[in-house]
């Protein structure tokens, strides 16, 4: 731990410096520290799925697995979803609307699921309130 901080001390900055940190942290029994880590690696490296596994499992740990707020799983994929609707021109962008859409479904509802698919935006949050359950 102390040479790899002796290394961030000098400047140098980096995904994996951090992730590798965070696992030491975690080796370490020091979870609090780890996931910081983890989430700092989590800026340089947001798609590395050793990263997603490991720090969720430093969640499960430490008691905070379901860190990230409701309203953030919903809003966030949903303005996504609609800033493609609205780029959205020619008819291969309307089939690829089409996937985002169900995708968009599946992660806020948790299911793998193909439904009519609303035609606004009312439709769409009282097929989801229902979908919620």
């Amino acid at each position: 731990i102390a040479a790899y901080e002796k290394v961030l001390a000098a400047g140098v900055e980096s995904g994996n410096l951090h992730f590798n940190l965070g696992n030491a942290y975690f080796k370490n029994g020091d979870v609090g520290h780890a996931i910081l880590e983890y989430e700092r690696a989590r800026r340089t490296i947001p798609r590395d799925p050793d990263l997603h596994a490991n720090l969720g499992y430093a969640r499960e740990k430490s008691g905070d697995a379901d860190a990230t707020p409701l309203w953030t799983r919903i809003v966030f994929p949903l303005m996504r979803y609609l800033s493609l609707l609205l780029s959205a021109r020619c008819c291969t962008e309307r089939k690829m609307l089409r996937w985002s859409y169900t995708k968009l479904l599946r992660e806020i509802t948790g299911k793998c699921v193909s439904p009519k698919r609303p035609t606004n935006m009312v439709q769409f949050a009282l097929w989801l309130r229902r979908a919620k359950g």
